[in-house]
């Protein structure tokens, strides 16, 4: 019998409904080993879930975050990174948006999509954003930016060899108008 070296390993028989069992129950019976039944859902599988199957595959992290600040505050954000990811980029929200916008979320996807690590960051505490004190302290803003850099290179998404891609900020001058 082909299956009389494996008497002395005690497998596990694994039965398919469907007409596997029986066949199941012979090979347990003939091996003296124990006999479960393996139960599989043959319903179709949504486009969504597929969808999701294969973004999680090509991602190593995708999660909420919570970036300390002063204590006891943190920062919210949401950061995926791909497998292989070449680099991260950081959506900084100040107000008005946040790390919530439909768009910011599409364009994230798409860079996920393309290899490239996203954190999708609010500067400033649910408390702060209503206060327009906060919402243009640039020295603040500036220090949570650099607090986030700093959480992602302690979290490894920005390890040696992996660059932080770096995004300038320039106001734009009104034609017609020199410097003030």
């Amino acid at each position: 019998m082909a299956l009389a070296r494996l008497a002395g390993e005690h497998p596990l028989v694994l039965g398919l409904p469907r007409g596997g069992l029986p066949v199941a129950h012979e090979v347990a019976l003939a091996l003296g080993a124990d006999l479960d039944l393996l139960d599989l859902d043959f319903s179709q599988t949504s486009d969504g879930d597929v969808v999701t199957v294969l973004r999680q595959a090509h991602t190593a992290y995708d999660a909420s975050v919570r970036i300390p600040i002063e204590p006891p505050s943190v920062l919210p954000g949401h950061c995926t990174i791909p497998r292989g990811a070449v680099g991260v980029v950081v959506f900084a929200h100040g107000s008005g948006s946040s790390r919530h916008s439909p768009r910011n979320q599409a364009v994230a996807r798409y860079l996920n999509e393309h290899g490239l690590g996203t954190l999708l960051l609010d500067l400033l505490t649910e408390g702060e954003s209503a206060d327009p004190r906060k919402v243009f302290d640039i020295e603040l803003l500036a220090q949570r930016l650099l607090r986030a850099r700093a959480w992602l290179v302690a979290a490894a998404f920005a390890a040696p060899g992996r660059r932080l891609l770096r995004c300038q900020y320039r106001r734009r001058r009104r034609p017609g108008r020199g410097r003030t």
